[in-house]
């Protein structure tokens, strides 16, 4: 185990940031997919894929980050009906 010679007293925030990142599977929630070797899926409905989308901007709303790291956004792809999910967030959170 590794320990300081000397501990100092670290000053108290002026404030705060709230970071928040989060693996949103390119908007199928926990819908089975082929590629995680848990369904034969490859296509999603737009239906599926908005009612996710939907979820996931309410919970951002209910956090309220001030700064937001999103993986697995997709753009523009099949297996999402095309639809531009970071535009979508962006036009569907406040």
């Amino acid at each position: 185990m590794y320990e300081a010679k000397n501990f100092i007293t670290a000053p108290a925030p002026e404030g705060s940031v709230r970071v928040m990142t989060w693996n949103i599977r390119f908007g199928i929630g926990r819908l089975p997919f082929f590629g995680d070797s848990c369904g034969d899926r490859s296509i999603f409905t737009e239906g599926e894929v908005l009612n996710t989308l939907e979820l996931v901007a309410a919970e951002i709303d209910a956090i309220d980050p001030d700064i937001i790291l999103l993986q697995e956004v997709d753009r523009e792809s099949k297996r999402t009906q095309y639809i531009d999910q970071v535009q979508w967030l962006l036009n569907h959170t406040e």
